[in-house]
């Protein structure tokens, strides 16, 4: 049953980015607040995406440099895409 939840998210919500992909973060001032939860984590910081896994319902968790990112990959910009 997992297969087709995470065949059917991809379908409805595709996911941000993809494992490789090199981004970076560019928050707003609603999301500074936020980063001090992240260490390490900073404006300007650029990184790699390590795990993409489905979340609640539809959503994606979104892993940059092993870091969990959560709600705060909406602040991601891709940098570079990585090869498919």
């Amino acid at each position: 049953m997992g297969k087709w939840l995470d065949l059917l998210a991809r379908k409805i919500n595709p996911p941000p980015f993809q494992v490789g992909d090199v981004v970076r973060f560019e928050p707003d001032e609603r999301a500074l607040g936020w980063t001090q939860e992240l260490e390490g984590l900073y404006p300007g910081y650029v990184g790699k995406v390590t795990k993409i896994k489905r979340g609640r319902m539809f959503e994606w968790d979104v892993y940059v440099d092993n870091k969990t990112v959560g709600f705060l990959s909406i602040y991601f910009k891709l940098i570079k895409r990585a090869r498919e």
